[in-house]
């Protein structure tokens, strides 16, 4: 058994185990669910619950919602998308010829599979009169 005991009750982490179904909620939503020594120790004792008593799926959650201004929001989203957008202008600049070949190779069988369906379609339809 675990050192807590019986009662089972936690400062920093919502537990619950029921129907093979363990909850575990993240319980600090005042300092954005921030991880501390006490919070890990609780978090170790309820996994070694979900261990001991059978449960078949552990559901992790975090209490209440991060918010972040919007223009931080903005500057980090843009600042990250940057490099991405260089990487792929590169690609497309070093493989740009042979990207067109598979695009056109892909576009003429597409092209074929929709007419051979189209034509089966037909056809089907006319022996169901």
């Amino acid at each position: 058994m675990s050192e807590r005991g019986a009662d089972m009750s936690y400062q920093d982490i919502q537990f619950d185990l029921s129907g093979g179904i363990a909850r575990l909620t993240l319980n600090r939503p005042d300092k954005l669910n921030s991880f501390t020594a006490n919070m890990h120790g609780e978090v170790a004792d309820a996994l070694t619950r979900v261990e001991t008593e059978g449960a078949r799926v552990l559901v992790l959650t975090g209490a209440g919602m991060a918010r972040m201004p919007l223009v931080p929001f903005l500057f980090y989203n843009i600042i990250a998308a940057v490099p991405k957008s260089l990487f792929l202008l590169g690609i497309g600049w070093m493989f740009g010829d042979i990207i067109a070949q598979v695009n056109n190779w892909i576009a003429w069988v597409s092209l074929g599979l929709f007419i051979l369906l189209a034509v089966t379609g037909v056809i089907w339809l006319k022996s169901k009169q």
